[in-house]
């Protein structure tokens, strides 16, 4: 993503969704943090408002199809890599992240 779109769209978009949704206080800044929105954990638990959870799921839907980016992703099965002797001593996380930034590499290469 460019910076400029960064600026520009991604981040009034999302403040525009910390205020209208969960009436964002800058003194407690709410981190859009994927673990805390599926538990509806911390400010998320306004999102058990039907009202407010579909308010929350169109702004997120409006703001990803209007967002200009690329994503790089990749996945891991923890429960076959921890069957694996060579891999129960790392963290699977680690592993992804190497991964990620290998594809990552090849492709700034093309």
């Amino acid at each position: 993503m460019e910076v400029r779109h960064a600026r520009d769209h991604l981040s009034p978009a999302c403040d525009w969704i910390k205020a209208n949704v969960f009436g964002h206080d800058p003194d407690d800044p709410i981190i859009f943090h994927r673990t805390d929105i599926a538990k509806r954990k911390k400010a998320f638990g306004v999102l058990n408002n039907p009202d407010k959870a579909a308010l929350f799921d169109r702004a997120v839907m409006r703001l990803m199809t209007g967002t200009q980016y690329s994503v790089i992703t990749a996945l891991v099965d923890k429960k076959a890599l921890a069957a694996k002797e060579e891999w129960r001593n790392k963290h699977p996380y680690h592993f992804l992240m190497e991964i990620i930034v290998e594809k990552y590499v090849q492709f700034l290469e093309r």
